[in-house]
């Protein structure tokens, strides 16, 4: 990945499955940035920004100019959907989210 960064490149993170050399992002002097979903909220910080945001993205879904991208979507709340749900995020094989519909 560092090999396509061009120099005091930027490299964002939002999920980190698996450890990360960062010695790799030195000589090229590139900027790191993470995000964690609910990191406002865990620590207590810009709740205020984060209401904002979470409104703007709401009134937007509600006018359907944004959809949520559902990779699958699996039928009834069991131990089988779970299992199935659980092993496809494990294996990375999911586009968007995966769905366990509760009413089956």
């Amino acid at each position: 990945m560092v090999q396509i960064l061009r120099p005091f490149g930027h490299l964002a993170v939002i999920d980190a499955a698996t450890a990360l050399d960062l010695s790799a992002l030195v000589p090229k002097s590139i900027s790191l940035h993470l995000e964690m979903v609910f990191g406002r909220a865990l620590f207590g910080v810009g709740l205020e920004q984060q209401a904002h945001i979470l409104g703007s993205v709401a009134a937007l879904a509600a006018a359907g100019k944004i959809k949520p991208i559902f990779g699958r979507v699996l039928a009834g709340l069991s131990v089988e959907s779970m299992r199935t749900a659980h092993e496809n995020l494990e294996a990375r094989r999911t586009i968007g989210k995966v769905v366990i519909d509760i009413a089956g």
